[in-house]
């Protein structure tokens, strides 16, 4: 199963903008096995962790922040990442595709903007369907009105330095901030060396992989050179490509922070 994407995805000023697990988680998304050609699929926070090596309990900032290209349903566990579909082209067969695979979901609440998003789905849904799912989508409308209603007492309450914790997610560790101060100081130059030294892969992609990787790993695995390890890391993801083994940027960072599991 192969996935499209832009080959200027790093380029993007946006993805540029991210810090660098959100990067990875963003990829990741695009790119799993789990994806479907409508960007429409049920993934669980508990198997994106798993895949992915991030830590769980930071899934929610990562996905929040991510929210304008991510959407992520709570309820049903279903996650739409809006650009997919325009990025496989406009075979009516994916568009097709896609209203199949809505179907399936007939509770998933951003459908609405889903069809705004790619009006001409609509042409391969039935009129009945989309009655469906319009009435299910007024009772939506008043549920997040009432939910408006809770977040302003909670935003009121934050001012008070009540649930800053709960709403706003956990903050980066000082590790985590080394990290991205690291990052921050990565030239062109250096990204250029990097892409040089290793033609056969996706260097970004690795490095949000890596970095991923260190956000979640023990205190006796942390490195400080940072990088070394990035260097080390590109490396061996340059070397596996042109042995042209089919470990994947997700499996590297799986097997880093399990070792016992490759094999």
């Amino acid at each position: 199963m192969y996935r499209t994407t832009e080959s200027t995805f790093y380029r993007d000023p946006w993805v540029r903008s991210l810090i660098s697990p959100a990067k990875f988680i963003f990829q990741y998304l695009f790119t799993n096995e789990h994806t479907h050609v409508s960007g429409v699929y049920y993934i669980t926070k508990s198997i994106i962790a798993k895949e992915t090596g991030i830590n769980i309990n930071k899934l929610d900032t990562l996905l929040h922040t991510l929210y304008g290209r991510v959407y992520y349903d709570e309820d049903e566990e279903i996650v739409w990442v809006k650009n997919m579909l325009k990025h496989q082209g406009k075979s009516p067969t994916n568009h097709k595709g896609a209203a199949t695979q809505l179907k399936k979901f007939p509770d998933f609440k951003f459908i609405k903007e889903f069809l705004d998003c790619y009006p001409t789905v609509k042409t391969s849904l039935s009129d009945e369907w989309l009655d469906r799912v319009s009435i299910g989508y007024l009772y939506q409308e008043q549920e997040q009105e009432q939910e408006q209603e809770q977040e302003t007492v909670t935003e009121a309450e934050l001012e008070e330095g009540g649930l800053g914790e709960k709403v706003l997610g956990p903050e980066l560790t000082e590790y985590e901030k080394k990290v991205e101060a690291y990052m921050a100081t990565v030239t062109d130059q250096q990204y250029e060396k990097w892409a040089k030294a290793c033609p056969s892969i996706n260097i970004h992609a690795e490095i949000a992989s890596a970095v991923a990787w260190l956000y979640g790993v023990q205190t006796q695995q942390k490195k400080k050179q940072f990088g070394k390890f990035l260097t080390n890391w590109l490396n061996k993801a340059e070397k596996d490509a042109k042995g042209a083994t089919s470990e994947s940027a997700a499996d590297r960072v799986q097997r880093h922070t399990h070792p016992g599991a490759a094999g």
